[in-house]
């Protein structure tokens, strides 16, 4: 897997079925929020292989540094969140959804 500044380029997993054929097990998401200078870091782990993954937060304006991304078991993923305007991380907790192509099923 490439890295670039300490972050991941590019990675390409191969399946030998289209998604919407995948049985995929629940990956047991296990979501961790912290507070970071310019808003917050979204920490992501799966226990079983978590496809396609999703953050999103209503009704907090902002937007995620990487979204829409595999994990494998046992990998921990960190999204920054950069908000636009006023942030309350309390707030952000509340409302933020993080959902993979098996919630989506």
């Amino acid at each position: 897997m490439p890295n670039f500044a300490g972050g991941t380029v590019a990675r390409n997993l191969l399946f030998f079925r289209p998604a919407k054929e995948l049985t995929l097990p629940d990956p047991k998401l296990e979501v961790v929020v912290l507070p970071a200078d310019s808003g917050a870091v979204v920490r992501v782990s799966a226990s079983k292989f978590a496809r396609a993954v999703l953050l999103e937060c209503e009704p907090v304006e902002g937007h995620f540094k990487d979204n829409f991304f595999d994990l494998l078991p046992g990998e921990t993923v960190e999204v920054a969140f950069e908000p636009r305007g006023a942030f309350d991380l309390d707030r952000f907790r509340r409302g933020l959804r993080v959902r993979s192509l098996v919630d989506l099923k």
